[in-house]
């Protein structure tokens, strides 16, 4: 129910805002019985899918990958609430049952809108390289907010970037 939900319901609701679709490709819904029938193979081949991380799996492999890190993850959730413990699970790029279901979730998705699908080694990599991006893009955002502080603090408004005249000229009227 879910997969139809996500991949086939809510495509199709996309898919019927015909503005949103005048410059690009429509998505291609799927079906979880019809993906299923067609990843027989892949299911017999689920443990040799799932130690190749280096390898872009096919929407069938996806398919296999999702449905053993959710049977996973289900374990896991199923047993921290046996343990009385919060059943709550985050994304950490090093787990990996989040991570192949991140990965099979997005390659699943870019399917469906005709982009590039990723192995789960190019998946770990971007991940990991996110986090710290936004912390660095926020420290120095931040490092230059409190440049622009200081030029305020000392009056020096005519050299504050990003201050429009008339509040140059309340802080200055102020000071």
């Amino acid at each position: 129910m879910l997969f139809n939900k996500v991949f086939k319901t809510d495509i199709e609701r996309l898919r019927s805002m015909e503005d949103m679709w005048k410059t690009r490709r429509k998505p291609d819904p799927l079906d979880f019985d019809t993906l299923l029938d067609q990843a027989a193979s892949s299911l017999a081949r689920k443990e040799a899918v799932l130690l190749d991380g280096q390898h872009v799996w096919s929407l069938e492999e996806n398919l296999v990958v999702l449905l053993d890190s959710l049977d996973r993850l289900c374990k896991r959730v199923a047993d921290l609430k046996s343990r009385g413990e919060d059943a709550l699970i985050s994304f950490d790029k090093d787990d990996d049952d989040t991570l192949d279901f991140v990965a099979a979730s997005a390659n699943i998705r870019s399917a469906l809108f005709g982009i590039e699908r990723k192995s789960r080694f190019d998946i770990k990599q971007m991940a990991g390289n996110i986090i710290p991006a936004i912390a660095t893009t926020n420290a120095i955002v931040a490092g230059l907010c409190v440049l622009q502080s200081f030029k305020v603090l000392k009056g020096d408004f005519s050299s504050t970037k990003e201050v429009s005249s008339p509040v140059r000229r309340y802080l200055s009227a102020c000071s």
